[in-house]
């Protein structure tokens, strides 16, 4: 037997989304949950589900995340997080190809050379100072991260625990401030919502009345078939099985 992974969304009473609709796939660049099957599962449940969808590639955010764990300055850290963005863009293009929902790619920096940007990072942080609840919520997340990644911090003596948590601080202001310019439609992700991003998005719908912008966890499970000649000619068609983006060398197959 073959192993696959299938992609599915959680936590949904019904389907509050149009199946004719657009979601937002939010991707944490170097994370496994967005790389190999993982990545090729999500495909297929984009595809099955949405019409289209913006693939926002947080691939820069992530140099908070390298300059924490590397005791770098963050002028140090941006160009290793703007070399893996455009590896994971130019990587995912091909299988892109392969499905039927219309996707654009959005690298993280359209966001924070967008013009109003800064207006939405001094409101976020004018709430992290003077508003109790998100500024809970948001310490709340960064003691999360920390705590996930103890082991780390306590074993290498360059990386301090007040510098890794005040990046993390800036990572999650920066994303705050970057979802007031996502489309209002769901976003989905391998995870559930941290609590200041459930927060945000709360806020945000308040903000523009409406209630579209919604987080939907992925839940991977594990698919077995007895060969790659069982997935049929209407699968291979309409990509409703993720096992077909997952057969070895598809992309070679196909050209």
């Amino acid at each position: 037997m073959i192993k696959t992974l299938t992609a599915r969304l959680t936590g949904l009473s019904g389907r509050p989304y149009h199946l004719d609709g657009k979601c937002i796939y939010l991707v944490s660049v170097g994370k496994n949950k967005f790389e190999d099957n993982f990545l090729l599962a999500t495909l297929g449940l984009i595809n099955s589900e949405f019409k289209q969808c913006d693939i926002i590639v947080a691939g820069t955010l992530q140099r908070f995340n390298y300059a924490a764990k590397t005791n770098r300055t963050l002028s140090e850290a941006f160009p290793k997080a703007a070399r893996q963005e455009k590896l994971w863009i130019d990587n995912v293009k091909p299988y892109i190809k392969l499905i039927s929902t219309q996707c654009s790619f959005i690298p993280w920096e359209t966001y924070i050379k967008h013009e109003n940007f800064i207006k939405y990072y001094h409101l976020v942080c004018k709430w992290y100072k003077e508003d109790e609840v998100f500024k809970s919520k948001l310490n709340e997340t960064v003691d999360e991260y920390c705590t996930r990644n103890k082991t780390f911090i306590n074993n290498n003596s360059n990386v301090k625990l007040t510098k890794f948590r005040e990046y993390s601080e800036l990572y999650l202001l920066e994303e705050c401030a970057a979802m007031f310019m996502w489309e209002q439609c769901p976003i989905i992700y391998p995870g559930k919502a941290s609590p200041i991003l459930a927060e945000t998005i709360e806020r945000i719908n308040q903000l523009k009345n409406s209630n579209n912008l919604k987080w939907i966890p992925i839940r991977f499970e594990s698919k077995e078939i007895a060969s790659w000649d069982d997935i049929s000619a209407s699968t291979k068609q309409n990509f409703l099985d993720t096992a077909y983006l997952q057969k070895p060398n598809i992309i070679n197959d196909l050209i």
